[in-house]
């Protein structure tokens, strides 16, 4: 499996004419001035250890709060051009934080994932200086970044090393996540989950009964990251005795569920109106 490793598609040709970032573009076209962001924080001693936080406004304590990971085969990407979705999901009346991880081939598995652990517990510990409800703490990602959230949520030894657990995850959120899929093909992939055995890389086969609600959407037309994978983690999340929700989108794919996020794309499909749903029925006082 290739995860596509750019939200660059056809979809935002047009802003490429400006030459500018599309994705820094989508985040300007939709911006109706309704946060507060605040760059540049830092999570960890690395130089990729750095969170942007976005703040709504007019709301005198946060109801909740979402921890963003972008996709990009683990291999790219960077906060700055998923601001789109940090906005977007700022709809849901949460505060939203989106963090950069360390990537192959500076690190390999599972440094990536403990990055977000590292990153989900400094926002446990700075709770009050942003505005956070810890008891309504949510993780959410697309694609490689919806893998890193699950394996958050479903294999408790990342959290339990940094004095969390998973039951501090208030829900998941994944959007397009590769949870179950081997065999591996693509020679990056191969190397970078080559420090463990393949059967322990699938956040599938983590799943107990413990984990926190998830909510996994994917897009019927995705051939990058199949919606098997979908279905697959959300059979066995209920053979455990887990809540699950999931959604297709008949019609949208691999890139399009992403930039439904953005309120420039939101209604191709009614992704961040599913979240909001989900985050009002899954969170505690």
């Amino acid at each position: 499996m290739k995860i596509q490793s750019t939200l660059l598609g056809a979809a935002i040709v047009a802003l490429l004419l400006t030459g500018c970032s599309p994705a820094r573009l989508l985040a300007v076209a939709g911006n109706n001035n309704s946060f507060e962001l605040i760059r540049d924080i830092s999570y960890g001693d690395n130089p990729r250890h750095k969170m942007d936080i976005f703040q709504p406004y007019k709301q005198a304590a946060s109801r909740c709060a979402i921890l963003f990971f972008y996709g990009g085969s683990w291999q790219n990407g960077e906060r700055a051009n998923y601001h789109f979705a940090a906005q977007g999901l700022t709809r849901s009346g949460c505060v939203v934080a989106v963090a950069d991880y360390r990537l192959y081939p500076e690190v390999s598995y599972p440094v990536f994932i403990e990055d977000g652990a590292k990153a989900f517990v400094w926002l446990q510990n700075n709770a009050k200086t942003y505005n956070i409800n810890t008891n309504n703490l949510y993780i959410a990602g697309h694609s490689a970044g919806a893998y890193n959230a699950a394996m958050l949520a479903v294999k408790g030894d990342l959290l339990q090393s940094l004095g969390a657990t998973q039951q501090d995850i208030r829900g998941v959120i994944g959007l397009a996540g590769p949870y179950d899929f081997l065999p591996f093909t693509d020679k990056e992939i191969i190397a970078l989950f080559s420090t463990a055995p393949d059967e322990q890389t699938q956040p599938v086969n983590h799943v107990n009964g413990k984990t926190p609600p998830f909510l996994l959407l994917t897009g019927g037309d995705d051939t990058t990251v199949l919606p098997k994978n979908t279905d697959s983690l959300a059979k066995t999340l209920v053979q455990q005795g887990n809540r699950v929700r999931t959604k297709t989108y008949p019609d949208i794919g691999h890139v399009g569920i992403a930039l439904a996020l953005s309120p420039v794309f939101a209604g191709k499909a009614p992704v961040i109106t599913d979240i909001t749903q989900f985050i009002r029925d899954t969170e505690g006082n």
